[in-house]
């Protein structure tokens, strides 16, 4: 899906409004409705509730939602209206509606008389909205600073005062543990000091509309995978899904090349063939019996080995290989031999490249990288914010002309043609050795079997981030491991053949 600017968000909803026709009242009652349906779906067993309303839009959202709390008996339900010389015309229209059904559910705290904590309240933010430009101050901040100390806080649609179009000031929006966003989230979401856990609300928006305005940003979606995948044919055998060489491994780093290897099998290639050395081949045919062996010497690829004989239709290099002279050799050699072939660099080659040592020639304009942040670091150089280190990561893919995929809580594919892809799947518990390896032998089978670069990336990571989220589920955060990510692969394709609804991340349960 596209991520919108919050000019293109206001004309998304002034379309609605014009089309349907709907007032923008009853888009807000819409809008109200469904995401509050999201929120208790989410949060089932919660009974005590306080929303914190600013006077613009956003807290037209609150006010509504307060009314249909009571509407539905919850009522241990309190709305504060933060005071404001001016009201929207539409939030002013919801305080009337509750303060006439319910009027002690409404209150007016004065700056020196803000609510006391509530431990046991699920605190609902809907301060400000996409609008937002400028650090909050003043009796704002004040609400902002007592949201922050609650144990339990959602935000409606953004988390007030972050902007939605860019990164924010450090600590001046509320760091609420989960927000429902409406029709789309905010580009603000993906910088990874914002912390921000999401899930979107469709409020019945003109999706052709939205996907017709201009922009390069997009949040990876069920919908947009399930127009990347390509389902098998009956009638076809191994030679159709493509050959893999996947260059990986160390004496002292054996399971790298078998993470990689097994994610390799699990990705639908029809053949695998690791290049290895010999003190790697063991644990391969033991862990990887249905990948094809040839051996790059001893303890480390490239000592006085020959180089890989076959028909391959892509490589993917980098995991546990190491950085010595005879690997750099070996590695300048393969690429010279297969100067055609798609390419998948991560981990030690992107290290090798980043070092001077793998010259451009040999990888530039076919490849698709995969670095975590350190490893970008090496390749491109320092950056200030996370804002600079998205730019440099455009920057390079376009002067490269790669694809370029830089790893993390929501990864991001920076993609030759200017455009920048997030995902929103994952799981905290990935953050472990390994993880990075699953995925290089998924996009590499993926590659092999004639996904573009760009389509390997996205397919790849989306399948990754959802095999974590199983995985977590199954075995929790803590106890998951990499190779927990390829046994989960399976079930993450399976869901691609099944039609569901877009996808929306789950938030975290309450305590």
């Amino acid at each position: 899906m596209k991520i919108l600017s919050a000019l293109q968000q206001k004309m998304a909803d002034e379309r609605a409004i014009a089309q349907e026709p709907i007032s923008s009242l009853q888009l807000m009652e819409r809008a109200a409705r469904l995401c509050l349906g999201a929120m208790l779906k989410q949060y089932p067993d919660q009974k005590r509730f306080r929303i914190v309303c600013g006077s613009g839009n956003n807290g037209g959202d609150g006010l509504a939602m307060a009314r249909m709390l009571l509407l539905q008996g919850f009522e241990d339900t309190v709305c504060y209206r933060m005071e404001s010389g001016h009201y929207s015309a539409d939030n002013q229209a919801n305080a009337d509606r509750l303060y006439q059904f319910r009027p002690d559910t409404l209150q007016h705290p004065h700056a020196i008389q803000l609510p006391e904590d509530d431990e046991q309240a699920l605190w609902i933010d809907a301060l400000f909205g996409t609008g937002l430009s400028r650090p909050p101050d003043g009796l704002a901040a004040d609400w902002i600073a007592l949201l922050n100390r609650q144990k339990k806080v959602v935000s409606v649609d953004v988390p007030s005062g972050l902007y939605s179009d860019g990164p924010s000031p450090d600590g001046q929006y509320v760091r609420s543990m989960h927000t429902f966003s409406f029709h789309a989230p905010k580009e603000g979401f993906f910088y990874p000091a914002a912390r921000i856990s999401f899930s979107v609300v469709d409020i019945g928006l003109d999706q052709t509309f939205t996907d017709s305005l201009e922009g390069e940003l997009y949040c990876l979606d069920r919908a947009s995978i399930r127009q990347i995948y390509k389902p098998r044919t009956r009638h076809s055998h191994k030679g159709d899904y493509g050959h893999l060489l996947l260059v990986a491994g160390s004496a002292d780093k054996p399971g790298a090349a078998v993470m990689a290897a097994q994610a390799a099998i699990r990705s639908g290639c029809g053949l695998v063939t690791v290049y290895c050395p010999e003190k790697v081949a063991t644990a391969l045919a033991l862990h990887g019996p249905e990948a094809m062996l040839q051996l790059a010497g001893r303890d480390l690829i490239g000592d006085n080995a020959g180089l890989p004989e076959g028909r391959f239709d892509a490589i993917a290099i980098g995991p546990g290989i190491g950085t010595a002279d005879e690997t750099t050799s070996a590695l300048n050699a393969l690429l010279q031999r297969f100067p055609r072939l798609p390419l998948l660099g991560d981990a030690d080659f992107l290290n090798l490249v980043a070092a001077g040592k793998i010259p451009a020639e040999n990888w530039q304009g076919r490849s698709l990288f995969t670095p975590h942040p350190g490893e970008f670091r090496r390749l491109a150089g320092s950056w200030e914010n996370d804002a600079a280190m998205f730019d440099m990561q455009k920057a390079y893919a376009a002067k490269h002309n790669i694809e370029l995929l830089l790893k993390g809580t929501y990864s991001c594919l920076a993609s030759k043609d200017g455009s920048r892809w997030f995902n929103p799947r994952g799981h905290a518990g990935m953050a472990k050795g390994g993880s990075g390896d699953v995925l290089t032998g998924l996009c590499g089978g993926l590659l092999a079997q004639g996904y573009s670069l760009k389509e390997s990336a996205l397919l790849g990571m989306w399948l990754h981030g959802d095999a974590g989220e199983r995985a977590a589920t199954a075995y929790s955060a803590e106890a998951m491991t990499a190779m927990d990510l390829v046994h989960r692969l399976p079930d993450a394709w399976k869901d691609l053949s099944q039609p569901q609804n877009s996808y929306c991340a789950p938030g975290p349960k309450l305590a």
